[in-house]
């Protein structure tokens, strides 16, 4: 028995043995130094490791380090290069074993990216993607992008990366979907783990501006360009200049459309800028606002008076055929549409046709309507 443990003891230390290498790796430390980790498998019976590391010199490799470890892996500080490393265990007799094959791996420059500034500052929450561009350095393919919401914590990467300007920008493409209302930090790391932050961008929901105001009611007031274009027959048109002003007033938002009244007064004059008329309106309105209420369409229907400024005899077709030489009421329905491109301002184009009632013939006029004005 005693034998048979004493020939086990002798095998033990005379049995070859192998090592299997793993490919190298490296991390970064919380000290600004890099370091690269190469690893292995541990070998049965080995006390400790030799490890031979050597760089690529123009094809020819040259031993840059030679270490023992009882680890199974060691921490270097390499630059830049190709290099291979390759383990031979030591048994505790300190005979050494089957060396492991050749390994080579290639250690890359570690490049620390930099944001500088990015935009927009602000995003709204409009049913659409957020496009983030960022200006920085060192940007490259493998770069990680992402944003942290600074109260939750959570992180969002972008469903699309596009460097730009030979790593010196980049546009981020986010989807809607996935962001909430606060404050983000933006990020970016580079292989090796060095990591850049910037902070903050701000995802917002749109306070809702519309053309009208809401409240009980509201009032606005207007000033357009509305010629006024009248017709002998199919192929020929007159033209007189005019413009006016309208006050109306509308109701809140509460239904499918608002509804309210507008009171227009229009002059218009002839070629010579002699004034002809004074066009006294009253309309009812329905309006539809969209796109978050930025924007509105307004239908418009009621009647109105022609006060011609000075009754003069007609002697040609064009006079007998012209509304404004008439003390007539006349029907009016019409459309416009209002931009509001900053609060209390808006923008308006419509048109509007007006059938004018005429004892011995019928005329009926487009009236185009170009103008601004502010809401209260």
């Amino acid at each position: 028995m005693a034998l048979n443990k004493y020939t086990a003891f002798i095998l033990l230390f005379f049995s070859v043995f192998y090592i299997s290498a793993q490919e190298g790796s490296f991390f970064l430390e919380t000290s600004p130094r890099f370091v690269q980790r190469f690893t292995w498998t541990a070998s049965t019976g080995a006390s400790r490791y030799e490890v031979l590391i050597e760089k690529n010199e123009n094809g020819q490799f040259t031993r840059v380090m030679q270490e023992f470890t009882a680890e199974t892996f060691i921490e270097v500080s390499l630059h830049a290069g190709v290099y291979r490393y390759r383990v031979t265990p030591y048994d505790f007799l300190n005979r050494p074993g089957q060396p492991s094959e050749w390994r080579t791996v290639e250690i890359h420059p570690a490049l620390n990216p930099v944001l500088e500034r990015f935009s927009p500052s602000i995003f709204y929450l409009t049913n659409r993607d957020l496009r983030l561009e960022l200006t920085g350095k060192n940007f490259i393919e493998s770069t990680e992008f992402y944003i942290t919401h600074m109260e939750t914590g959570n992180s969002i990467t972008p469903d699309e990366v596009n460097i730009l300007s030979n790593g010196t920008r980049v546009r981020l493409s986010f989807s809607d979907d996935n962001l909430t209302i606060g404050d983000y930090s933006i990020h970016a790391r580079n292989p090796g783990g060095l990591e850049a932050h910037i902070g903050n961008l701000t995802v917002a929901r749109r306070e809702r501006q519309s053309v009208f105001q809401n409240g009980g009611l509201n009032w606005y007031i207007g000033a357009a360009w509305s010629p006024l274009l009248y017709f002998q027959n199919s192929e020929t048109i007159f033209h007189i200049e005019g413009a006016g002003i309208n006050i109306g007033i509308i109701s809140a938002p509460q239904g499918f459309f608002n509804v309210g009244m507008e009171i227009q007064a229009s002059l218009y004059a002839n070629k010579e800028f002699s004034l002809e008329a004074l066009v006294l309106e009253n309309n009812f309105l329905l309006q539809k606002q969209f796109l978050n209420g930025a924007m509105a369409f307004t239908l418009k229907a009621g009647i109105g008076l022609i006060l011609p400024a000075q009754a003069k005899p007609i002697t040609s077709i064009e006079e007998a055929m012209n509304p404004l030489n008439n003390k007539v009421l006349f029907a009016n329905a019409g459309i416009s549409f209002l931009w509001l491109p900053a609060k209390h301002f808006f923008i308006e184009a419509g048109v509007n046709y007006s059938y004018v009632f005429i004892a011995d013939n019928y005329s009926g006029c487009i009236r185009p309507r170009i103008g601004v004005g502010v809401i209260f």
